[in-house]
């Protein structure tokens, strides 16, 4: 069932309601009561959307009641698992423009969403609450400190990637007061600790996929006929190298090599858009880049590639490396960050230093033109993925890290 929470509430969610009272309350539930928190459920907005999905999913049947709390966005309730309760908060102001007048309605939106959340908690009385984003971290921390629920708080990105951010001002003091931080790579653990997270308290799970991928035509890989074909699957956000993944094209069709990239992800920049653009352009590769946005199948339709690329400067995890695993094309990915814990180097992919566009365009020819090379790191990527990137291995690390907060 799902249950709104009016917008524009000022309740006083503190009220009376003592820690002790809660506890009571709480310890009368059948099974703990745990509370996921996320800004948005649109999974154009990253890789954190899908995990909430799946982490839902994967829970349903578990010790915990689950319950949702997040804007609602009514063309994504059906992929909520029927199981858990849905409660709806005001729409959540993102906008990353630093006008006065914006900063004023992130505030405003911020506020709302504080008070709104606050008035949910001291109504369900969770005894958990689940914080799967740094922007619900910022409307939820307040409440559950306030009303003395514990909180865990999921860690999807690096922290050294938004440390310019309005986002990042409070995020250190906020993230030290969770009972446990899940972070999806050791090197987003790193990061943490550096910001004084006590060790103790971060529990590294990686993220998962699903096997197998469904059943797909696949297209035949004959590349005398056509060009070899690479894919990257990312927002177009600076950090994500398809600056680097252009100039690989251009160095690569300079040596010969008949080459083409195709960029799924939505354009959240869209100056960042136009230079990309206009690079293709001067380099001569127009023809041989293709920007298709957001692509709502795009896991599936992976298996129309010839190779995954991913050149981060530095990737907190990589999801869409398992995607490529899965869909048993090769992959390429920058050395840095995430990739490192799941890519074993002429084994399950290739590595290739970031930036380095020569590297890049070097690891596309040495793909392009081995047959044996492609067949023998898809079979070590497939070993990977039923080895070490297993959703049940990830719901096992979320349902711990909820245990620990329950218990200490």
């Amino acid at each position: 069932r799902t249950i709104p929470i009016p917008s524009g509430s000022a309740i006083c969610w503190a009220g009376s309601c003592t820690i002790a009272s809660w506890r009571s309350l709480s310890s009368m539930q059948d099974r703990p009561m745990v509370l996921f928190v996320n800004h948005t459920l649109d999974r154009k907005a990253g890789g954190a959307e899908q995990v909430l999905s799946s982490l839902l999913t994967g829970l349903a049947p578990s010790p915990f009641a689950l319950r949702l709390a997040a804007p609602r966005k009514a063309d994504r309730e059906n992929e909520i698992s029927p199981e858990v309760e849905r409660h709806w908060l005001p729409p959540f102001h993102m906008d990353p423009t630093r006008s006065i007048a914006n900063l004023a309605r992130t505030a405003l939106s911020l506020l709302r969403a504080n008070l709104a959340f606050g008035v949910l908690v001291r109504r369900l009385r969770p005894d958990v609450i689940y914080v799967n984003s740094i922007f619900a971290l910022h409307f939820a921390a307040l409440p559950a400190l306030v009303l003395g629920v514990p909180f865990v708080y999921h860690e999807h990105n690096l922290v050294s990637q938004r440390s310019g951010s309005i986002w990042h001002r409070a995020f250190p003091l906020l993230v030290r007061r969770a009972r446990r931080v899940v972070a999806i790579s050791e090197a987003v653990a790193e990061e943490l600790r550096d910001l004084g997270v006590p060790d103790e308290m971060i529990q590294v799970v990686h993220n998962a996929i699903d096997l197998p991928l469904p059943t797909v035509e696949r297209t035949a890989r004959d590349f005398d006929e056509r060009p070899f074909r690479v894919v990257l699957v990312a927002n177009l956000h600076r950090w994500k190298g398809h600056a680097t993944i252009i100039e690989a094209i251009a160095l690569a069709a300079e040596d010969g090599l008949d080459l083409s990239a195709t960029f799924f992800g939505r354009e959240q920049d869209a100056d960042f858009a136009r230079t990309l653009r206009e690079r293709a352009r001067t380099r001569g590769i127009a023809d041989r880049i293709d920007f298709q946005g957001f692509v709502p199948d795009a896991a599936a339709r992976l298996v129309e590639f010839d190779a995954l690329v991913l050149a981060s400067d530095s990737e907190p995890f990589g999801l869409a490396i398992l995607e490529g695993m899965r869909a048993e094309i090769p992959v390429v990915a920058s050395a840095a960050g995430g990739a490192l814990e799941i890519i074993e180097h002429g084994t399950s992919g290739l590595l290739f230093e970031p930036g380095d566009a020569r590297a890049l365009a070097d690891c596309f020819r040495r793909l392009a033109e081995d047959t044996t090379l492609r067949e023998s790191l898809v079979g070590g990527a497939c070993t990977a993925l039923e080895e070490r990137f297993s959703p049940d291995a990830q719901i096992a690390g979320v349902r711990d890290a909820l245990e620990q907060a329950l218990s200490s």
